[in-house]
């Protein structure tokens, strides 16, 4: 994906004081082989260690926000999803995953 080109799909996991099960999340939406995605990790106010988390990953697919305050969970998704460029969002919790292919698989689907 070219710097100033919007990604296809904006994968969003939103999370708060999370830090011990994020890594998984993160992980399994960057073994994607497409760079057709954007992975935006919403913290809503965390106060442990996600932000320092979620920097050990060297991926420029990952933008990283911070709520200014706690929000609630449907203002922190609405703050989330605000901030997609993608045409399409997935949303997986920060402990869940996305599937091994499954963004490949999605693409091919939305093309045909």
């Amino acid at each position: 994906m070219e710097e100033n080109s919007a990604p296809l799909i904006s994968v969003v996991i939103p999370t708060g004081n999370r830090c011990e099960t994020l890594p998984f999340a993160i992980r399994s939406v960057l073994n994607q082989k497409s760079d057709l995605l954007e992975l935006i990790v919403s913290d809503n106010f965390s106060s442990d260690r996600t932000g320092e988390v979620v920097s050990e990953f060297k991926d420029p697919r990952i933008r990283y926000l911070r709520t200014d305050r706690r929000l609630s969970m449907c203002d922190h998704w609405d703050f989330a999803l605000a901030h997609c460029r993608g045409r399409y969002v997935i949303v997986i919790g920060d402990d869940d995953a996305l599937m091994p292919g499954a963004v490949e698989k999605l693409i091919k689907r939305i093309r045909a």
